[in-house]
């Protein structure tokens, strides 16, 4: 729940910029960017961390064949929907879309929890992929958005 409250803090300082330049604030120290490093650990490390536990809930599914779409349904997922988070947040902004990615990735994470069979974690690890492919592009775009290029 902090990990919501604290990416909820962090995006509402994109929405409202002027919170940024109260004089209160303007020598103090930027962490904007700690609750999307976050949630850009959160994704990166699903990706990675499943493969590790792959033979085992292949061998408890007891589905050989799906061992491999454990990590392909992800990876395949999460680049494909790159450019349609990217124009959805242009559309609606970042904020709303990032909260978004978060819920879809926090239900996702609940189906591939409770999956019985080898087909629902497939499903659910595609819907982590699209979740995830938001979430590490959204977090890019959000720092991208925090810091000017000078």
């Amino acid at each position: 729940m902090a990990a919501f409250r604290n990416c909820f803090c962090a995006f509402r300082r994109l929405t409202y910029p002027d919170l940024r330049r109260h004089p209160q604030h303007r020598n103090a120290p930027r962490n904007d960017t700690n609750s999307p490093q976050l949630s850009l650990f959160v994704a990166a490390l699903d990706a990675t961390i499943v493969a590790t536990a792959a033979p085992t809930i292949s061998a408890d599914l007891k589905s050989a064949a799906g061992y491999t779409w454990i990590g392909a349904a992800y990876n395949l997922a999460n680049a494909a929907t790159g450019v349609i988070w990217a124009s959805l947040s242009d559309i609606w902004g970042r904020k709303v879309i990032v909260l978004l990615a978060l819920a879809l990735f926090f239900v996702s994470s609940a189906v591939c929890a409770t999956a019985n069979t080898m087909e629902v974690l497939i499903i659910g690890r595609s819907f982590q992929g699209v979740a995830g492919g938001g979430l590490i592009l959204l977090v890019h775009v959000c720092i991208s958005d925090l810091f000017s290029l000078r």
